[in-house]
Formats: structure tokens, sequence, C-alpha cells
């Protein structure tokens, strides 16, 4: 039987590393700054926090016509590759010309929320 280890980061519960081994073995090297738990997860769609693994909340972010809203402060909005600092709860979107346009809004711990805007 094997053992899994969950390695994460303290400040923000970010998991960074999933071990599995040989049960009665443990081969990893503790790091400063990070904590380990048993378990199976993904960072993707987990995290930990006060110790206990959680599951990664859905984005607040709507879209409403070209306004952003319910926007996490200190999101990052990548708009066609290019990357903002939000640091409002909406956005108002001014696209250069006509087309669609990918968006992606990142903030952790939430899970990214993406979407596309045709202008």
């Amino acid at each position: 039987m094997n053992t899994s280890l969950i390695e994460y980061e303290l400040s923000t519960g970010q998991i960074s590393n999933a071990y599995t081994f040989p049960e009665g073995e443990d081969s990893v090297v503790r790091r400063e700054g990070y904590g380990y738990i048993d378990g199976h997860a993904h960072s993707d769609g987990h995290y930990v926090l006060d110790g206990v693994l959680t599951e990664r909340p859905g984005s607040p972010v709507t879209l409403d016509g070209l306004i952003l809203k319910n926007v996490p402060a200190n999101s990052i909005l990548y708009i066609s590759g290019e990357s903002y600092l939000v640091i409002d709860d909406e956005v108002e979107l001014e696209l250069p010309s006509p087309g669609t346009y990918p968006l992606r809004v990142e903030c952790w711990p939430y899970k990214d929320w993406n979407g596309e805007v045709t202008v």
C-alpha cells in the first residue's frame, strides 16, 4: 500500500507538490515555509485551509455586456494573453477593435474564471 503526502505553502495554503511512496517510507525533504498533510489532492481543485484539505471556491466573477463584476481585489485579468492588475470589483472592458477576446481572471484561492467577449 502507498502513502500520499501533500506539500502546501503555509502563507496561502496553495498546494505545491503531491508525493506518493510505499507505506513506511518517507523520502520527502521538508522545506521551511511549507506544511505537510496526508491525502490526495491537486492544486487546481483544492488548497489547505487551517490545516484541512479544502475545495477551492468558484470564482464570483460575472460578465454583463462589457463589464466584469464581482472581481476580487488584486485579481489578474488576462485579455488575449495580456495581463492587468485589477483593484476594483468592476472592470469596464475597453477593447481596441471589433473581434472576440478570450478573458481569464485569476485570484487565489478562487478557481480561475474564463470567458470571452465579442465586440
